[in-house]
């Protein structure tokens, strides 16, 4: 037997009926629920997902121009801060351009009349004048100098952790004329194996070296390193600065050496850049 067709307003009048409804609701939400959470989950994940990428392009974008900002504010400041660290380097290099060091002479006491043969003696009563007698006769002695006390203004001994050599004698003089002569004849020091100053014989070696700073010390030390290694061929110092050879060949020219904070940027330095024939290239090398 076949069914009946409702008409659409039968349809209507059976669906608010209150039974029927009772009957329908539930297997509606039965039905609905599971296909209505699904949707809900995929929406939410979605709009997560949307939520998170935002929130990572305004992090990203916003680091970025922090980074550029802090960057732009910093860099000036590591420029000038160079820039300050060079002129003081500079000052400083110049201060000391009058002095010289002296290394391995025995202290002169005035009241015993003869020098001191114990390196580890420490003198209270060593005079600046004594001092300066010590090395205008050193100089006329071995340099072949005539230096006078008045060529000299001040000089005193610095304090040394070696107690196996006398403290070395800071030497300041008068005109820089007089200075020169005697840091040109240092050479003549090496031609004794003993040291005689108007002393009794030593056998300390006596040498010479410019008053450099603490930075410049630093390179100096690092370069005769590299000379003792047989990297560089040879390193010296001249008003303060620091030069080396890398090469014996008659057109390679000195290489001065301003700034060396790492022990293997000069020899990167040394290779790479290709303007080492200029003789007044000034170089930085920065780790």
């Amino acid at each position: 037997m076949s069914k009946k067709k409702l008409k659409p307003e039968e349809f209507t009048d059976l669906i608010m009926d209150d039974s029927v409804l009772e009957l329908l609701v539930p297997r509606l939400i039965a039905i609905m629920t599971p296909i209505m959470e699904e949707l809900l989950k995929k929406m939410v994940a979605e709009l997560k997902t949307s939520l998170t990428n935002h929130i990572e392009t305004m992090n990203a974008e916003s680091t970025e121009r922090t980074t550029a900002l802090i960057t732009a504010r910093v860099q000036p400041l590591e420029i000038n801060c160079k820039s300050m660290q060079s002129r003081l380097e500079d000052l400083e290099r110049h201060s000391r351009l009058s002095n010289l060091v002296f290394h391995g002479i025995p202290p002169l006491l005035p009241n015993a009349g003869a020098d001191v043969d114990t390196p580890d003696h420490t003198s209270q009563s060593e005079t600046e004048h004594a001092i300066i007698a010590n090395i205008t006769q050193l100089c006329r002695d071995r340099l072949n100098l005539d230096i006078m006390t008045s060529d000299i203004s001040t000089a005193h001994r610095l304090r040394s952790s070696n107690k196996n050599n006398y403290n070395p004698l800071i030497v300041s003089f008068t005109n820089r004329r007089a200075r020169n002569d005697v840091f040109r004849a240092k050479k003549m020091l090496g031609k004794s194996s003993s040291a005689s100053s108007g002393h009794q014989q030593l056998n300390t070696r006596i040498y010479i070296n410019e008053h450099l700073t603490p930075q410049s010390a630093h390179i100096y030390a690092e370069a005769r390193k590299k000379v003792k290694d047989k990297i560089l061929v040879s390193t010296w110092t001249y008003e303060g600065r620091v030069y080396v050879h890398e090469s014996t060949s008659a057109d390679v020219h000195p290489l001065k050496i301003l700034y060396w904070t790492n022990s293997t940027s000069l020899l990167h330095m040394l290779r790479t850049i290709p303007c080492l024939s200029t003789p007044d290239y000034q170089c930085w090398c920065d780790a």
